[in-house]
Order: C-alpha cells, then sequence, then structure tokens
C-alpha cells in the first residue's frame, strides 16, 4: 500500500498565502460607511444635493474613496472586488436616503451605469493593486477571487 503524502507538504509557497489584516466584515462596514458619509459630506454644501455637483467631490472624495480601497485590498487581499462593491453600495445608499431639491430624480437609472460603474472600475483597479502589494507584489490570480 502506498502512502498517502502529508498535507504539510502541499503548502501554498509564502507569496500566496492569504494573511488578512483585517476581519471581511469590518473592511466591508469601513468601505460602505466611507462611500455613504463621503457622499452625504460633499453633497449637503450643494444647492442640488448631490455630491457631484461639487467640486470638491472630484477631487477630494474620490481620490480619498480610491486610496481606502488600495488600503482595504492590502489589509484584506482576498476578493478585492467587495470592498469598490461596498463603498458604491454606501454612496447609492446615501444618493437615495439623502432628502434632495432637484426633481430631475427620474434621470437616476441613467446615474449608475454612466456615473457609478466607472467608478467601480476605478476603485477595483486601487484595489487589486493593494492587494498585490500584500503579496510580496507577486501577481495571484486569486487576488480577484
Amino acid at each position: 500500500m502506498r502512502r498517502r503524502t502529508p498535507a504539510w507538504r502541499f503548502r501554498r509557497p509564502r507569496h500566496c498565502r492569504l494573511v488578512s489584516r483585517l476581519h471581511p466584515l469590518i473592511a466591508g462596514f469601513i468601505s460602505a460607511a466611507a462611500g455613504f458619509v463621503a457622499w452625504a459630506a460633499f453633497a449637503f454644501p450643494t444647492p442640488t444635493h448631490e455630491a457631484w455637483d461639487a467640486d470638491s467631490w472630484w477631487y477630494l472624495a474620490l481620490p480619498a474613496l480610491g486610496i481606502l480601497s488600495a488600503v482595504l485590498g492590502y489589509l484584506v487581499p482576498v476578493r478585492v472586488w467587495r470592498w469598490p462593491l461596498a463603498i458604491l453600495v454606501g454612496e447609492l445608499a446615501a444618493l437615495l436616503l439623502i432628502p434632495r431639491n432637484d426633481p430631475g430624480f427620474i434621470l437616476f437609472p441613467l446615474a449608475v451605469p454612466f456615473a457609478l460603474v466607472p467608478l467601480a472600475i476605478g476603485f477595483f483597479g486601487m484595489a487589486t493593486i493593494g492587494a498585490v502589494f500584500a503579496r510580496d507584489q507577486k501577481w495571484d490570480p486569486g487576488v480577484l477571487w
């Protein structure tokens, strides 16, 4: 009878081991709360109560959310698509919950594919870069899934 090889011999190389420095639920809550707070903070000074009408949204809030996405990708380098998605869910919740002065809410379905999806792609790229740095700068397809 052949002996089975012990499981410890099949360990992943050091650079492929998943080191989560933060619990994924906490990271998801942080990213969703950051998206909500960022939208709320930058939406109120504008007359229509929409954050993308403020100039500071584009050069303060979005880079800060991108950096947060990269940091969360570094701290929790597993399934990094969750952090940008949670940021956008927080922004979407704020968009729906904050009272608005704009009667053009009928254009809301256009906002999702033309404004929020490109942001998600950019945040996803930042989170992936953070996850690659967490894995000793070696690309591993496990970062994504």
